[in-house]
């Protein structure tokens, strides 16, 4: 199945990180950059891409949120991961715990809203992501959001012709 990145586009709120305008360093698609927690407290929320207009009448199977970082002066720390959508209903919330080596986590893969209803396109397109270190300092090179998704057919589009099966538009992947 097909999956799409959708990267932090905007920082709503921050404190206790290195660098501001957080956004334009966990979502720029390279882990040579970074922000550093510097405070114990310390908190990012902004939101994410849109998906492309091309998915617009995707099937929407799942959401996962993904973090690239590395622990820091304790040698391990634990980031709490909430992914809500635009009702500030909670869709997700995961802690990915972190030690003294740079690693990728992942939160566990969403299939429904925060009512439990099938995810949709439209329904994803307005999601904003919070990531809430603990005290012990950690430094995040990316975060992004792994959308799973199959693409629309139509009736049109695959016409079984004796045994044989004819695509008029898209393309098969094996």
């Amino acid at each position: 199945m097909p999956t799409a990145v959708l990267r932090p586009d905007s920082t709503t709120s921050q404190t206790g990180f290195s660098t501001a305008n957080i956004h334009t360093v966990i979502g720029d698609n390279n882990t040579a950059t970074s922000a550093e927690q510097n405070d114990t407290s310390c908190q990012f929320t902004g939101t994410l891409d849109d998906l492309d207009s091309s998915l617009s009448a995707a099937t929407i199977n799942s959401i996962k949120v993904v973090l690239v970082g590395v622990a820091g002066r304790a040698g391990q720390s634990q980031v709490q991961v909430t992914l809500l959508d635009g009702d500030s209903g909670t869709i997700s919330m995961t802690a990915l715990n972190f030690t003294g080596v740079a690693a990728i986590k992942e939160t566990d893969a969403v299939t429904t809203t925060a009512d439990g209803d099938a995810l949709t396109p439209s329904y994803i397109n307005n999601l904003s992501l919070i990531l809430e270190p603990n005290q012990f300092g950690i430094t995040i090179q990316e975060a992004f959001a792994s959308v799973d998704y199959d693409l629309a057919t139509s009736a049109g589009d695959i016409i079984k012709l004796q045994g044989r099966i004819k695509i008029n538009e898209g393309r098969i992947s094996i």
